[in-house]
């Protein structure tokens, strides 16, 4: 018999990227969208949706060098 598991997503409220939210909220959605896609590529497991994620990614790289 196939067993379903649903995957767990553990995370650290200390870590400085979920520190840091607080202090930038306009990105917070992507951060989070981010972290998630992250997560489920460090497993193995596709992202739900590539063109959100790269838009996501391509968003903060900007922010980082503004």
């Amino acid at each position: 018999q196939e067993q379903n598991f649903k995957p767990i997503l553990e995370i650290n409220p200390k870590h400085a990227i979920f520190t840091g939210l607080k202090n930038n909220e306009n990105f917070s959605a992507d951060i989070a969208t981010l972290v998630l896609n992250m997560a489920k590529l460090s497993e193995g497991m596709g992202v739900d949706n590539p063109a959100e994620f790269n838009a996501s990614l391509t968003k903060i790289i900007n922010k980082a060098f503004s």
